[in-house]
């Protein structure tokens, strides 16, 4: 695994803008490793990067429902 070191708001921003990419080292190889649990409006799963090792939680949170026709 890499040298330790924290996500830096650079980093958050750059995986909230393409999310299929591992935070740390850009690898599309990651893999979610849980279930979504999900309870009050709020979503989450776990996910690891198969070339770094790296594991982070995904939080989603529920902006609309829409109704399918």
């Amino acid at each position: 695994m890499t040298a330790e070191r924290r996500l830096t708001k650079k980093m958050r921003a750059a995986y909230l803008k393409s999310p299929l990419r591992c935070p740390w080292c850009r690898s599309g190889d990651i893999d979610s490793v849980s279930e979504l649990k999900a309870d009050s409006g709020e979503a989450r799963q776990s996910a690891r990067c198969s070339k770094c090792g790296r594991c982070w939680t995904e939080f989603y949170k529920l902006a609309r429902i829409q109704e399918e026709i």
